[in-house]
């Protein structure tokens, strides 16, 4: 759309019109000055009373073409300011694909870190079934007090209540996990830890590189230069605008005709507008 206004534009204008009588006018002519010899052969060759103008309709078509010329600058800067606004809108995509691979590579691994935590809780709690059937037997040899089996059955039901918890977390991460994948609700999930985990730079490395190639400051530079284009198009406005002009006009009927073509140049320039357009180039 900003291309296309590098090219000339053409405008038709059409009008038809019929009368409800047909148009006259009369010559007026003061003849008292004139001898009266004179006047009779006058009144013989000029018509008496209205004469007719024209026909009972009118019919005016009118093709004109503009092509601009010291705006052409404008346009090429109003041409860049869209492909920037393009370029941000690709900068939008990429900054919300790269912020929902972020969250769902953040819930994958927390889900993998409880079900670490929940395999770990389920080992312990075996661990301390097989005490627990151990120190039953030696309490039934009296060779310990009841006092360390409670302290056991303690332990065991504190790790069982913290089993409960972590797995109703499982349940939550499994969920998040879902809603930021979209993944159906009874889709089953199966999680792979990498084996081998990326080797991560080092901060005087990673800093540059964020400054580089961050959607966000990305988005800000493009910005920036999509507002310094918007001031070059502000300041040519204090330029005056010419534009090449031609047109072919085409009248039948009752009104009088105009040159069929014609070409030339139109000028303008607002010279004074109370600082509009100063204040819009520091705006």
């Amino acid at each position: 759309a900003a291309r296309a206004l590098y090219g000339p534009r053409l405008m038709v204008d059409a009008k038809a019109f019929y009368f409800n009588e047909t148009p006259t006018f009369e010559l007026g002519l003061d003849t008292s000055a004139v001898p009266a010899e004179y006047q009779a052969l006058m009144a013989g060759l000029l018509p008496s009373g209205p004469m007719e103008a024209g026909e009972q309709y009118n019919v005016e078509l009118t093709v004109s073409i503009a092509q601009p010329l010291t705006r052409l600058e404008t346009i090429r800067e109003l041409n860049h300011i869209k492909r920037l606004g393009v370029e941000i809108a690709e900068t939008h995509g990429l900054k919300a694909r790269s912020g929902s691979a972020h969250a769902a590579r953040e819930s994958a691994y927390t889900l993998l870190k409880i079900r670490d935590g929940i395999e770990t809780l389920e080992e312990t709690e075996t661990e301390l079934l097989a005490r627990q059937e151990q120190v039953k037997a030696f309490r039934e040899a009296e060779l310990i007090g009841p006092e360390q089996e409670l302290e056991l059955n303690v332990k065991l039901a504190e790790l069982r209540q913290q089993l409960i918890q972590t797995r109703a977390l499982e349940k939550v991460a499994t969920s998040r996990l879902r809603v930021v994948a979209r993944l159906d609700a009874g889709q089953p999930i199966e999680i792979v830890a990498p084996e081998v985990l990326p080797e991560l730079p080092s901060l005087h490395d990673s800093i540059p590189r964020a400054t580089e190639n961050r959607p966000e400051l990305t988005e800000l530079r493009l910005t920036q230069a999509q507002a310094e284009a918007g001031v070059r198009v502000k300041t040519q406005e204090f330029i005056p605008e010419v534009n090449l002009v031609g047109s072919y006009q085409y009248t039948a009927g009752s009104t009088f005709g105009t040159p069929e073509l014609a070409v030339g140049a139109v000028l303008s320039w607002t010279v004074f507008a109370w600082g509009e357009t100063y204040y819009a180039v520091q705006e």
